[in-house]
């Protein structure tokens, strides 16, 4: 470990947005995209200068395959005083949600997850859920993911939900068709329906975010 030194304003700026990244999307981001974040669109060289400079300071490391890891030992006293994350703590509840048929509505708590609240703002209930099935794979829902659900019973059109259909939670996407509120699937494989809803569905909840599933402890 190299001996931390002193950063300069622009090390520090670029050492916080790689700490707020990671919070927010629970993975750090491509240079590019960090170039982004910092306004450096057309210089991702820019960007590699800093990380360079971090790297020889101590403050992060960078593994064989490219990865970055900071060393919060060093570079807690300056991103203590730069700012902190607000969070919020959300469940996971045991079991999994369906992409596709629907399964039994009876949920234990699994765990429980601090959640930037840029991610879910305070005043507003959450719960985080697995997602099963391949029904929402061409919405970006493949099995395995952890999704994160606000609950909220009056969705939007084309929001993704879960759904309570006769005593049974199912993830689907919501729409208004024809003078009809339909649960549609998103989905690659033909196999999948969609379902109208009548007086026997209420909507537990929508979808805000979705997490690999490999970012959680199993």
């Amino acid at each position: 470990m190299r001996e931390s030194k002193n950063l300069s304003k622009r090390e520090l700026e670029v050492l916080a947005a790689l700490r707020g990244y990671l919070a927010h999307n629970n993975k750090l981001p491509s240079y590019r995209k960090l170039g982004d974040e910092l306004g450096y669109k057309s210089s991702p060289q820019r960007v590699a200068y800093f990380i360079s400079r971090l790297r020889d300071k101590g403050y992060i490391s960078i593994n064989k395959e490219g990865g970055i890891n900071i060393n919060y030992d060093a570079a807690k006293e300056y991103l203590d005083n730069y700012g902190s994350i607000e969070t919020v703590d959300v469940p996971m509840y045991e079991g999994s949600i369906p992409c596709g048929t629907a399964v039994d509505a009876e949920q234990q708590t699994k765990a429980v997850y601090k959640i930037s609240t840029r991610i879910a703002p305070k005043g507003n209930n959450y719960y985080l859920l697995k997602a099963k099935g391949d029904s929402m794979d061409k919405a970006g829902i493949n099995e395995g993911d952890i999704l994160l659900i606000k609950s909220q019973p009056c969705p939007e059109d084309k929001d993704k939900v879960a759904a309570l259909v006769d005593n049974e939670v199912t993830l689907k996407e919501f729409r208004r068709i024809d003078g009809l509120a339909m649960l549609v699937p998103k989905s690659t494989s033909p196999r999948h329906k969609p379902i109208i809803i009548t007086e026997n569905c209420s909507i537990q909840g929508v979808v805000v975010k979705v997490f690999p599933g490999d970012i959680f402890p199993k």
